[in-house]
């Protein structure tokens, strides 16, 4: 649940949601200390709040690679006299561990409403950065394109894509009128995927 607060502050009204900062953090005596990277890296995540009337399907929804995605039910809020406000709202994170201490504001005039805000629901794909393999050491399995060094003392998984050591080639682009930015308008391939950086191989760039 979201704190009592909350709760009782926006109980029958809209919450106007601006924006919002994550982090990965360490419960101390000392308070919350934020996780290296090295420990704990947070690839990416889902947010829902969602409001009171709003209760959780049993229908599932699209399995896109993690499981089914959550579908809620909106209950009726006319005969309470409050808004009409959406019930759910959520919060989605997939550019990487950077995002966390960065703040995401919404531009100038917009928000993100949600009606009777009552519960926090997150789920995070989280990787154990820190000891994986039961090495004691860190670093563990990476990914083929993994940039990083032999023997190096960080993981791969932490190569920033704007690093030096691998070569970009972009020479041109085309402009689509119909289909969606990307490969294909059904999304097949995506065009800006590690193993084609990291080869150096000449990318279109739709847009």
């Amino acid at each position: 649940l979201l704190p009592d607060d909350i709760r009782a502050r926006f109980n029958r009204s809209a919450m106007a949601v601006t924006g919002w900062e994550v982090d990965v953090v360490r419960r101390t005596s000392q308070g919350d200390v934020s996780v290296p990277c090295y420990e704990s890296y947070n690839h990416h995540y889902t947010a829902v709040i969602k409001g009171r009337h709003a209760s959780l399907s049993k229908k599932l929804g699209q399995d896109m690679g993690h499981g089914p995605t959550l579908i809620f039910d909106t209950g009726s809020t006319s005969s309470a006299g409050e808004s009409k406000a959406p019930q759910v709202q959520a919060f989605n994170e997939h550019n990487g561990n950077e995002h966390r201490q960065s703040y995401h504001g919404l531009p100038k005039g917009y928000v993100q409403p949600v009606q009777s805000p009552e519960a926090f629901i997150f789920w995070p794909m989280q990787i154990n950065t820190r000891n994986p393999d039961g090495s004691g050491t860190r670093g563990g399995p990476v990914p083929r394109s993994s940039a990083a060094p032999p023997g190096s003392s960080y993981s791969g998984l932490l190569e920033c894509p704007c690093t030096t050591r691998i070569q970009k080639v972009l020479n041109g682009h085309t402009t689509s009128g119909s289909k969606p930015c990307g490969a294909s308008a059904r999304m097949e391939i995506d065009p800006w995927d590690s193993g084609s950086v990291a080869s150096a191989r000449t990318l279109p760039v739709t847009s």
